[in-house]
């Protein structure tokens, strides 16, 4: 976003809505995020699962330079509870690579039809996503921010 608003970047896509007057956001996809389980582990055979039922589980994560991060965080709090971050990370490969070595289980936007390797993506009951926006200045003069636009959201 700070991008953005240096004037560095004509176009960034972002997750959620972000409130600056000189801004447009366009909402591209909405992206559900889910908990990825090894093989062998308690709920690898559940089809979904309340937030709640992570209170006292290890879990891998985002670090705090991400918006999942804080955004598990929050909703973990309105449950009731701080839940027990045992790693986080900065890449997501390195974040299924954990959970297959069972350090714990992964929070993440589920961007694949399948799991990768090892692993179970559950869906969680509550609505748990991320909206995603295509985002630049409303003065923009450059028309290929508009045709950009265009063709992101033919292709989603």
């Amino acid at each position: 976003m700070n991008k953005l608003l240096n004037y560095d970047i004509e176009y960034g896509i972002v997750v959620g809505l972000h409130d600056y007057p000189n801004l447009e956001q366009v909402k591209l996809c909405q992206c559900n995020l889910v908990l990825y389980v090894y093989e062998g582990h308690p709920y690898y055979e559940k089809e979904k699962i309340p937030l709640d039922m992570l209170r006292d589980e290890d879990i891998i994560i985002m670090n705090e330079s991400f918006h999942i991060y804080n955004d598990f965080i929050k909703a973990c709090k309105i449950k009731g509870f701080t839940p027990n971050i045992k790693a986080k990370t900065m890449d997501g490969g390195t974040l299924m690579h954990l959970c297959r070595q069972q350090i714990g289980i992964a929070i993440s936007p589920k961007f694949e039809d399948e799991a990768p390797a090892g692993l179970k993506a559950i869906a969680f009951e509550e609505p748990y996503h991320w909206d995603i926006y295509g985002t630049f200045r409303k003065k923009s003069k450059d028309d290929s921010i508009k045709k950009l636009q265009v063709a992101l959201l033919l292709q989603i």
